[in-house]
């Protein structure tokens, strides 16, 4: 969700988790982050979508308002 540009996309699929594929959660994982990874989701996408911005209230973060 992008609301600062009314942008949204819409993903549809299925997910699979692995908790037993380490190779796989190691090449995922941020080597900057303090925790430990003990599984990976794998979002399978039928299709998506690109919602039309008429009905997005544009919001903003207290950083973004003081640089309008």
């Amino acid at each position: 969700m992008d609301y600062p540009n009314r942008i949204r996309i819409k993903i549809w699929g299925t997910a699979e988790v692995k908790e037993d594929d380490q190779a796989l959660i190691s090449q995922l994982s941020d080597l900057n982050y303090k925790g430990k990874s003990e599984r990976a989701f794998i979002i399978h996408v039928k299709t998506w979508d690109k919602n039309c911005p008429q009905h997005i209230t544009r919001r903003y973060s207290i950083e973004e308002m003081q640089t309008l």
